[in-house]
């Protein structure tokens, strides 16, 4: 083994150090490379941002098959989403840490390192508890988010699970400090289950097993279900899903019509963008966004689109026009491409040139290179590759319109202006090659990044005298760790759901061990069985080698199960907190103020729990397993009275809050207080029945057809889970006051909680029986005068007056989106919320 350390005279790593450094002050060089860890985090969260942006480019595609179900071309996505997430994008997220386990092993002639092991199960345990803790405090108070795919997020978090027991199985049962290739490859094969599990479980192949209540709900698709609307807003569509357009060597516009069948009531928009594929903006076809509207009683609506010249020997090409967050009551038609949120128009663009190709072997030759290459994405990644090297060195606002940059902010680009202008130049954009060549070139300047981590660490250490492992599990673990950090805060308030902040934070720390510990020690198991015990190998483990006499990989079990098993314990706390939070507080994100932070100090007590707890092992030595028993044991004991003490704080202040307070506040009494308590509403007067609501009544349908009839109309709405739950559930009323609302959405997730509703002097209205009774838990306008589809806000007189049909009709409804359970009732059915609201 080698004696002498990095840090002395004589010793060396893989790059560093570049200079006899050795007689320098060992304060001024550990400030020094202390500061260059920090600045190569700063780099490789650079680079692992142009590293997720190919990976996004690449499971973005998508394509037009045929579905023999339904009869028709489908626009789907290449990728499954949830391949995609626990692959390419976890692959993303953990390429530092993966990256830096792979250099260090093979970098150190293929022994086990003192980094990387500790890395992975101290980026896991930063992952779990600190980047979760930051998702939690993203949410604004009240709101929350929740696990959209649960059965998901459970395979996850169970592969998470056994991946750090089966580490300690390898390293500490089936062969003790020795790694054997079966094990290693066995931990490389786990990742490739992982996402057939997680596959079959997206697909509904174990539906059985891990449905949930809302499973009936499905979108309706293909043929079964035709909505039979008639006199109502409609139902908009393109009259085909496709057509092909001939160009030559001029432009050409082209009409798309949009037809509103079904029904004419009322004012309907939508809006439409275009969306490249093969076909890209400004090469092929001018890029267009807008806004749809049909008036009352129109049923076609017209896109104009301009198309480029074709060059000679181009090849064919595909974009798509998008129709997206319909108002007024419609619905996009379900047989449609992409129903129901989207209806999706494919323009297929023809060279007229074609035939004047084949006598032209150099127009052929093109032809082929475009078709396999396209060359308009190589013109645009030139240019692209141009702008992000100006803009690497250049700051300045986006626009004219764009806010001035703060101080900060320029600080923030000078500092990083180094790592930008190297990013961009060594790594081209996603527009070229579909984003691979961007893809396996971020992994190649990562890990070279991430070699000067390894030695920057180890000579920190060997200078402060900080062990290796606690350097590697609080210091690289938290740096890089940082992709994910930021990947997963804007995340968690970008998304409705939770599912890329927690379910990512769980395939990450099973990818990190899966392919950041199975891929090296794969690889060095190969290599020491083709090499056998040399005199190198008896140097490093002499006391090994007699009995493992044929060599080996050798991996050194006891901080690492020690690291795993303190671990372990931490992470079955947090998802006992996750669990609890998802069925108390309504999502495993955000909440009301006291229980998001009593679970953000909970988290962060349990990371603190796992690093004093490793720390303890790495200066206590060789210890018997009592003694890390009970050191475990009095550990768990004080988390749990800091938890207690904090939850005990929480409810202390929360109770102080909502009651009225006995003291005198200078000559204020108590009773003085007392006009700051809320005061009931006043009681309804008793008014007279107006006339019957002029609108025709309602046929009664069944629970199933209602529930078909939700997934169309909740398929607008941001959280139609939601609105799908209230339909079948919330009971409805035949007889309510107009409504006017006062409480508004400030983000996706809204519908969790009421708004504030106050009352209309117009007096009460009945529909005529039998009826169709709604509840008016509508999507609420913002106060921007837009919803978060960009419908218009109501006008006064339909926000303050009207009737109850005004409200409740969907088919005279506009932007409302109103949900219901359909009835066939003759006496009022209550509804405890309204009814504790104002009776």
């Amino acid at each position: 083994m080698q004696d002498v350390r990095i840090c002395d005279e004589g010793g060396s790593g893989m790059v560093l150090p570049l200079f006899k450094e050795h007689s320098w002050d060992s304060g001024f060089r550990g400030f020094l490379y202390l500061a260059g860890l920090l600045y190569c985090f700063l780099g490789v969260n650079i680079v692992a941002d142009k590293f997720v942006n190919s990976i996004e480019a690449i499971t973005s595609k998508k394509r037009r098959v045929w579905h023999q179900s339904a009869g028709r071309h489908r626009t789907t996505a290449v990728w499954n989403s949830t391949v995609a997430n626990l692959s390419l994008l976890s692959l993303g997220s953990s390429a530092p840490e993966i990256l830096l386990s792979i250099v260090e092993i093979v970098g150190g002639g293929f022994h086990n390192g003192k980094l990387g092991p500790g890395v992975i199960v101290g980026s896991a345990a930063f992952n779990l508890f600190v980047i979760v803790a930051f998702c939690i405090l993203a949410i604004p108070s009240p709101d929350t988010r929740m696990i959209e795919k649960y059965d998901v997020f459970i395979v996850t978090a169970v592969f998470s699970m056994l991946a750090y027991l089966w580490l300690v199985f390898i390293v500490q049962v089936s062969s003790p400090d020795l790694v054997e290739i079966w094990e290693a490859v066995v931990t490389l094969q786990f990742f490739f289950v992982l996402i057939g599990v997680s596959y079959a479980v997206d697909k509904g192949c174990l539906h059985r097993l891990t449905a949930h209540r809302d499973a009936a709900l499905k979108t309706i698709s293909g043929n079964s279900f035709r909505p039979q609307i008639s006199g109502g807003p409609g139902i908009i569509g393109f009259a085909s899903d496709a057509c092909d357009v001939t160009v030559g060597l001029e432009r050409r516009e082209i009409k798309i019509p949009v037809l509103r069948t079904k029904g004419m009531e009322g004012m309907v928009s939508c809006r439409f963008y275009t969306q490249s594929n093969t076909a890209l903006p400004g090469h092929d076809y001018v890029d267009q966004e807008g806004e749809l509207q049909f008036p009352d009683g129109s049923s076609e609506a017209e896109i104009s689109l301009e198309v480029l010249p074709k060059r000679m020997g181009e090849n064919t090409d595909q974009f798509r026009i998008i129709l997206a967050d319909i108002c007024g009551g419609a619905v996009f038609d379900p047989l449609s491409d992409g129903a129901p949120k989207q209806c999706i128009f494919t323009v297929t663009i023809k060279n007229a040139n074609a035939s004047q190709i084949f006598n032209n072997p150099r127009l052929r030759m093109k032809q082929h290179v475009d078709s396999a290459l396209n060359l308009d994405s190589l013109r645009q990644g030139r240019s692209d590759w141009y702008t992000e090297i100006v803009e690497s060195v250049c700051f300045s606002p986006d626009g004219g319109d764009a806010e001035k940059p703060s101080t900060t902010d320029k600080i923030m680009h000078y500092v990083g202006m180094p790592w930008k202008l190297f990013s961009a130049f060594l790594v081209p954009p996603t527009s070229i090659f579909g984003g691979w060549l961007c893809f396996w070139l971020s992994i190649m300047v990562i890990g070279a990044i991430t070699a000067v981590i390894i030695d920057m660490a180890n000579i920190f250490g060997c200078v402060t005298g900080v062990n290796d492992v606690i350097t590697a599990i609080t210091l690289v673990a938290l740096g890089t760790s940082m992709p994910d950090l930021f990947a997963s805060y804007s995340a968690a308030k970008a998304d409705e759901w939770a599912d890329a902040s927690i379910v990512n934070v769980t395939g990450s720390n099973s990818v990190n061990v899966f392919l950041g510990i199975g891929l090296p020690w794969t690889m060095a198991a190969v290599y020491w069985w083709f090499q056998g015990p040399t005199d190198e190998w008896k140097a490093y483990y002499p006391e090994l080698s007699k009995r493992y006499p044929e060599g080996g990989f050798i991996v050194r079990g006891g901080d690492l199960a020690f690291g795993v098993a303190s671990f372990m314990v931490a992470a079955m706390l947090a998802f006992a907190l996750f669990r609890v939070r998802r069925t108390r507080c309504g999502g495993e994100l955000g909440g009301q103020r006291g229980t998001k932070f009593l679970s953000i100090f909970m988290l962060i007590l349990l990371w603190l729990y796992y690093v004093f707890l490793q720390g303890w092992k790495v200066l206590a030595g060789d210890v018997d397993i009592s003694q890390q028993a009970l050191a475990m044991g009095i550990a768990t004991l004080l988390l749990e009275h800091l938890v207690l003490a904090a939850g005990l704080v929480v409810y202390g202040c929360i109770s102080r809050g909502g009651r009225r307070s006995t003291r005198t506040v200078g000559t204020t009494s108590e009773e003085d207080l007392s006009i700051f308590e809320p005061k009931p509403p006043a009681p309804i007067p008793e008014m007279p029945d107006p006339p019957a609501a002029d609108h025709p009544p309602v046929e009664h349908v069944s629970q199933s057809e209602a529930a078909e009839i939700a997934d169309l109309r909740c398929a607008g709405l941001v959280n139609s889970h939601v609105c799908k739950e209230q339909f079948v559930v919330t009971p409805c009323r035949t007889e309510v006051p107009p409504l006017h609302f006062n409480g508004v959405a400030g983000n996706g997730n809204s519908s969790h909680r009421r708004p504030e509703i106050t009352m209309s002097q117009t007096p009460p209205c009945k529909l005529p029986q039998p009826i169709e009774a709604f509840a008016p838990l509508a999507r609420i306008p913002s106060d921007d005068n837009k919803s978060h589809s960009g419908c218009s806000r109501p006008t006064a007189e339909q926000s303050i007056g009207g009737t109850l049909s005004d409200w409740v009709d969907p088919h005279k409804a506009d932007c409302k989106f109103l949900n219901c359970r359909k009835t066939h009732v003759q006496e009022p059915v209550r509804d405890p919320y309204y009814e504790k609201t104002y009776e």
